[in-house]
């Protein structure tokens, strides 16, 4: 849940390794509450390996959320 409006916001999932596999989005997030979903797919839309991915929510300033 944002708490305030986040500009450019970056959402990634990452392996273990610290490689982006997948960016489910880059945009504006407004205040309050937002869902998004991963198919298990990386960027070429080829299956990801079975493991531990993480989730990290970013943008200019730093990182804002970062999540098994």
């Amino acid at each position: 849940k944002a708490e305030t409006p986040i500009t450019d916001a970056s959402i990634g999932v990452y392996n273990l390794r610290g490689q982006l596999v997948r960016q489910l989005s880059r945009k504006n997030l407004t205040k309050g509450s937002h869902e998004y979903s991963w198919d298990g797919r990386d960027q070429s839309g080829s299956t990801a390996a079975c493991g531990v991915y993480l989730v990290k929510v970013s943008n200019p300033g730093g990182i804002l959320l970062s999540s098994k």
